[in-house]
């Protein structure tokens, strides 16, 4: 009896099914669903989204105070603010008529955009990190994940920074991982501009930085231990960073003394005051809270059941740009792990 071949899709359709545009598009679905529902920016207390820019007093954009950093008002005003008083201005122009704020849902609509762009943008780095070494069928599963987990869609519906500051993660990540096959200068600054930028929107995000030095002695195939710590493009990597996070909050520098403050004040509270609310949103059952809040079960699921394979690839690889991936993103979750566990 002759074997039945099943015919091969085509190259079109393959290229299809293993891009990131399928799983984006539901992660877009997903988050504009209820896009509509009423004033939502209200309904979490660390929303950073309308903030007042020109305090009578204070210089043009300084912020209230520096407990959260600026960068994520900084974006809405421009992406949401900035138009809606355009929009305002030119109709009270050519009709005559004062609008006041009937028109300020056009920039709560635009700050859910912009969250809704901040998702489809997290689902395709996500992608382009697992498809730089794993290919890009591989990276579909994870992107879809994503795309479709508990907290992100959530998040999406919030205009607060939980959201955004994945999106500056990985695109920090996703420059670091870049050092690996193209290590010059220019690479190793714009991965600590995207990881000073990272901090600009949430100060934890700071800890994406711990993926610079992995992927940097990863990619030495050449010197010790002393000459990659020394080595002039990771110290100009280094040096990038605070440099990013100047670039996002620049007021951090102007007014010095009152960010240090702030900031003092922010670390000695944060284990006993969490988020604007005062309520504590951690379950001591970490995973539990992982599980349950951030990516939800079947994300969870996949991670518990995938990490001990991972893990065993990694060591088997040695050096590889996949090893040198997993490492650096486990040093990432082995902190935070560490992090909310003492809290």
């Amino acid at each position: 009896m002759e074997s039945t071949k099943l015919p091969m899709p085509s190259p079109r359709l393959r290229g299809s099914i293993d891009s990131p545009w399928p799983a984006m598009a539901l992660a877009a679905v997903l988050c504009c669903i209820g896009i509509w529902w009423g004033y939502t920016e209200i309904w979490n207390a660390d929303q950073m989204a309308f903030k007042d820019h020109f305090r009578k007093g204070a210089l043009p954009f300084s912020p209230l105070n520096f407990d959260k950093p600026p960068l994520y008002s900084y974006l809405n005003f421009v992406f949401s603010v900035a138009p809606r008083e355009i929009a305002v201005r030119t109709f009270e122009l050519v009709t005559g008529n004062e609008y006041g704020e009937r028109l300020d849902y056009l920039s709560v609509w635009l700050a859910k955009l912009l969250q809704v762009l901040f998702a489809c943008g997290s689902v395709y780095l996500l992608w382009k990190i697992v498809a730089r070494f794993s290919g890009p069928a591989a990276a579909v599963l994870p992107a879809l994940l994503l795309a479709t987990s508990a907290g992100f869609i959530v998040q999406a519906h919030l205009i607060s920074t939980d959201l955004p500051v994945v999106f500056f993660m990985l695109l920090a990540f996703w420059a670091c991982q870049r050092i690996l096959e193209n290590q010059t200068l220019r690479a190793y600054v714009f991965a600590g501009i995207c990881i000073g930028l990272t901090g600009a929107m949430k100060y934890n995000g700071l800890v994406v930085g711990l993926a610079l030095p992995v992927f940097h002695y990863f990619g030495q195939t050449r010197g010790g231990l002393l000459r990659a710590t020394f080595d002039p493009r990771f110290i100009a990597g280094l040096v990038s960073v605070p440099a990013g996070f100047l670039l996002g909050n620049p007021y951090a520098a102007i007014e010095f003394k009152r960010f240090a403050a702030d900031l003092n004040y922010l670390f000695t509270t944060s284990p006993e005051y969490v988020g604007a609310s005062g309520e504590a949103r951690y379950d001591a059952n970490l995973l539990q809270t992982l599980a349950t809040d951030h990516v939800g079960w079947p994300l969870f699921a996949v991670l518990v059941a995938t990490v001990p394979v991972a893990l065993y690839l990694a060591v088997r690889d040695g050096r590889s740009g996949r090893a040198a991936t997993f490492w650096a993103a486990a040093s990432i979750a082995l902190f935070y792990a560490v992090y909310f566990a003492t809290r």
